[in-house]
């Protein structure tokens, strides 16, 4: 059976600062349908930081990684400059989310949230719409990703590998949803 927690995962250290992203994650509730705890949030950092109870924390920075390093590495090769920056900070969300769906999960939704949102109101109309769907648009930058399904975490792997090959730098308008298109293109290409 598949799993029905939610992990809400705040936006990267370089477009909120942790202690502004814990206090946008902080207030977020969706209904208890079930006993079990549904929604973990987590605030992605590159530093120390002390959430209390309120949240869990990641440190990309933490442990050395090899992935945050090359993923800085292919950002600066890209030649773009400035306009490398998103794709930065996407590759480092998508860093995060693989660990973090590796410490606490498993998980059935992730939501990849940017801007402050109530989605409690939405969030039993969001399972039914977003159905077999990979992933939603939620507005304002946030995303909802299905990980319930067959093609779950092959599009979370296919999102990871856009980042990790350095293919993002390639995209003539990058956005979050033209890499989540791709993502799930290539996820239905190899069904």
């Amino acid at each position: 059976m598949p799993s029905s927690r939610v992990l809400l995962l705040g936006p990267a250290p370089s477009r909120m600062p942790p202690t502004q992203a814990l206090e946008m994650l902080r207030p977020a509730e969706l209904p208890k349908l079930t006993k079990l705890p549904r929604l973990t949030k987590c605030v992605l950092t590159n530093t120390k930081f002390a959430t209390g109870k309120a949240a869990k924390t990641f440190n990309i920075e933490a442990n050395y990684e090899p992935e945050p390093v090359q993923l800085q590495t292919l950002a600066g090769w890209s030649g773009l400059k400035e306009r490398s920056a998103e794709q930065l900070a996407d590759g480092l969300v998508l860093f995060a989310l693989r660990a973090v769906i590796d410490r606490d999960g498993p998980f059935g939704y992730v939501i990849l949230q940017r801007q402050a949102a109530d989605l409690s109101q939405r969030w039993p109309a969001l399972e039914e719409e977003i159905g077999e769907h990979l992933y939603t648009d939620l507005g304002d930058g946030n995303t909802l990703l299905n990980l319930r399904g067959p093609g779950g975490s092959a599009f979370v792997d296919a999102l990871w590998e856009l980042h990790l090959t350095g293919a993002v730098y390639c995209f003539d308008d990058y956005s979050l949803a033209a890499t989540l298109a791709v993502a799930a293109q290539a996820v239905e290409l190899n069904g």
